[in-house]
């Protein structure tokens, strides 16, 4: 699990991924005006994403730096509501799926 996390921090950032996340936690949330929290090294590429996205121009009011291995972090702007699609949540929501499958994977030989 620490070799997938130190795998997610160093991957090259997919802008589109980015893009996605924030879209789908302001969808999910109904969320008008925002607030979002990003990786330190992120947050100059995402400012540029956003500036050409028709969809998300004027929803997002502040852009904020957090220590993650990336995706974001996505507030209202009340801070009542909070959304977090960082990678190290999403991997932690997938985990006990996957657990079982790789415990196959690994004892499959000793059946």
């Amino acid at each position: 699990i620490t070799r997938v996390k130190k795998t997610l921090t160093g991957v090259s950032r997919d802008e589109s991924l980015s893009l996605n996340l924030i879209k789908e936690a302001i969808n999910e949330a109904g969320i008008d005006k925002a607030r979002i929290y990003v990786s330190p090294k992120d947050v100059s590429s995402v400012r540029e994403l956003l500036k050409g996205d028709k969809q998300l121009v004027g929803k997002i009011e502040e852009i904020k730096e957090f220590d993650c291995s990336g995706g974001v972090i996505v507030e209202d702007i009340d801070g009542k509501i909070k959304i977090d699609n960082t990678y190290d949540t999403r991997l932690e929501m997938l985990l006990p799926k996957l657990l079982p499958e790789i415990a196959k994977e690994l004892f499959q030989d000793f059946k």
